[in-house]
This record gives structure tokens, C-alpha cells and sequence, in this order.
């Protein structure tokens, strides 16, 4: 089960190579995050980037966003430059193809979800992070990836 107490751990079980092969180091933890302190944000930070885990505590699955290292941990619903971008939508837009099917969003344990997000989002992560390098980096693709969103995602769930 997905929860304040083993989200450290199933972190790192779910993306190892983020500690061992990137150094991502945890740097941010709310634990009493969203309505009545039920959710928590924990924030990874690397030379690369950084991400942020956030998990509401009316949604099922916990949330995974991107942004550069100089996006702020405290405010997760930043947007922008230096804002936070959905990963999964950020691994389709660079690959092509979503990270997971509807029906697996859907059907999937929360732990269990982790996990597989962690083992499918490994082979395309350095083309994730070569987009968060700098802002004139991100200023050069985040119109195509508005116009992305909009097309692929628009009143659907991020999957």
C-alpha cells in the first residue's frame, strides 16, 4: 500500500537507477500536503533536474512531474519555464507513445503502479532530462508539448 510512512522506499525500489546511475538525492518532503494535510510531495533533486512525487489524497495514484532544477519543491502546481510538467505526458511527447494504457491506469494497485512506471519510464528518461538542461531548452519545445497536451490529453486522465 501506497503511504506517508513507505513512499522513501518504494521510491527507491521503483527507480533505483534514479539514485544509483543519475544521483538524485531526496531533498523535499511534505508530509501533510493537499485538503487536511491527507496527501505529500517528495522531491528528488539532481545536477539534471528535479521530480516531484505527489500524491492528493483524492486521487488514486500518486503523480509524478519534471522540472528544472531551479522549480520549486514548495509550490507544485507551479506551471511555466520553471514549473512542473507531467512525466508521463513529457515521455509520451518525447516517445511517441504513452508510458501506460487507460486501462492499466485504471486497473492497477497504487503500489503496483509505482512500480511499473518506474521499470517502463527507465529507458527514455535521458531524453526526458536532455529537455529540462535549461530554460532556451525548454523555450524551444514547450509550445509543441502545449499543443500536444491539448490534442492527447484535454478532458482526459494524464494515461
Amino acid at each position: 500500500m501506497l503511504n506517508k510512512e513507505n513512499i522513501h522506499l518504494i521510491i527507491r525500489k521503483s527507480f533505483p537507477y534514479l539514485f544509483e546511475k543519475y544521483g538524485f538525492k531526496e531533498f523535499y518532503y511534505n508530509r501533510e500536503y493537499g485538503r487536511y494535510g491527507e496527501g505529500f510531495v517528495l522531491g528528488l533533486h539532481s545536477d539534471k533536474c528535479r521530480l516531484l512525487f505527489v500524491k492528493e489524497p483524492e486521487l488514486k495514484h500518486l503523480s509524478i512531474w519534471v522540472g528544472m532544477v531551479s522549480s520549486p519543491f514548495e509550490n507544485p502546481d507551479a506551471s511555466g519555464i520553471e514549473g512542473w510538467f507531467n512525466i508521463l505526458a513529457i515521455y509520451h511527447f518525447c516517445n511517441g507513445k504513452p508510458v501506460v494504457t487507460r486501462d492499466e491506469y485504471h486497473s492497477v494497485d497504487p503500489g503496483a503502479w509505482v512500480q511499473l512506471i518506474g521499470n517502463r519510464l527507465e529507458m527514455g528518461i535521458e531524453k526526458i532530462f536532455d529537455l529540462f538542461r535549461n530554460k532556451d531548452t525548454i523555450e524551444s519545445w514547450i509550445l509543441s508539448f502545449r499543443d500536444f497536451v491539448r490534442e492527447n490529453y484535454e478532458n482526459r486522465s494524464i494515461a
